[in-house]
């Protein structure tokens, strides 16, 4: 889960980039596909959790 704070950092790194402001929600929803495809390139299994575990 990512912090309201890390959104708000996501907002303004996909303005700064794209020069379009996202919602919180849309944010949000950009991010974790973000991580999603990183855990993806890195090899992770697409359900690995933080302590391990696949889901």
């Amino acid at each position: 889960m990512l912090t309201q704070k890390a959104i708000e950092e996501f907002q303004e790194i996909y303005l700064q980039t794209y020069g379009k402001e996202l919602s919180f929600d849309e944010a949000t929803a950009q991010a974790h596909q973000l991580i999603r495809f990183c855990k993806f390139a890195l090899g992770y299994p697409i359900h690995y959790t933080e302590d391990g575990k696949d889901e």
